[in-house]
């Protein structure tokens, strides 16, 4: 049994661990326990020790009182995904107050490597702002009239910060830019593949997505097209409407 087997052991181990929990950190005995369960190497707290000391990059480490918690740091997050072959699927959303909205997402994990299925709510602040530029300056207006958008969405989970989406200085890359944002695509995914759900969690914020996703489209290379007083968002062969968003009472005929 090698040190590399460890960390894998580890890494493994961690992300079941923080898609069975709200949290991303865990004491030695949690974590020995879990891989017991799962049948792989980390028998002893000393392997867990082990696999840390070596491998810096994936892990982290949390020292409360007395005790020790660890977790996994993005890097780490990335190769158990990669190790596990991870499937995310955005099972459910509910969404607490007015603009700025918190979402709390539901995401099925599957572990196809061990055929395990885990599940876990992830918090979402989404706080945008739709502007028009025109001759007469800058102002604040409704989603259909806006050819700008400023604000963030960002994961509000420990450990999870750095989902974090700057919708008007957005990072260059030639893929998807959620490609990048599990956590987030699978948000934007569930608006686009559940419509009549997220209409009846909350009209407003579905809107708000789908408009986001019009004015910046290279978040999933969706292609976004004016069509009368809305707007048609089509992605991974399906269509939308920005304004209806439900297909069961749409007005566009879509």
């Amino acid at each position: 049994m090698g040190v590399e087997e460890w960390v894998r052991d580890l890494a493994i181990t961690l992300r079941v661990l923080e898609t069975s929990y709200p949290y991303n950190v865990f004491p030695i005995a949690k974590i020995v326990g879990q891989a017991r369960a799962l049948g792989l190497s980390l028998r002893k707290n000393k392997y867990v020790v082990r696999a840390l000391c070596v491998n810096r990059v994936f892990f982290t480490a949390r020292r409360v009182s007395r005790y020790r918690f660890f977790g996994l740091t993005r890097k780490g997050r990335e190769y158990a995904d990669m190790v596990l072959g991870t499937v995310m699927v955005p099972s459910s959303i509910h969404v607490v107050g007015s603009a700025p909205y918190r979402a709390r997402l539901g995401v099925t994990y599957k572990y196809t490597m061990m055929n395990v299925v885990r599940k876990r709510t992830h918090n979402i602040l989404v706080d945008v702002t739709f502007v028009r530029n025109d001759d007469e300056g800058e102002n604040i207006t409704e989603p259909i009239e806006a050819n700008n958008i400023y604000g963030v969405i960002r994961v509000l989970d420990k450990g999870f910060e750095y989902e974090n989406l700057d919708l008007y200085s957005l990072p260059r890359t030639s893929k998807p830019i959620l490609n990048n944002y599990p956590i987030l695509y699978c948000l934007f995914r569930y608006v686009i593949t559940h419509p009549k759900e997220s209409y009846k969690a909350n009209q407003s914020l579905a809107k708000t997505l789908l408009y986001t996703l019009a004015l910046r489209p290279q978040l999933l290379n969706a292609e976004a097209t004016r069509e009368y007083d809305t707007v048609i968002i089509r992605w991974g062969g399906r269509k939308i409407c920005c304004e209806c968003i439900d297909p069961e009472v749409c007005i566009h005929n879509i």
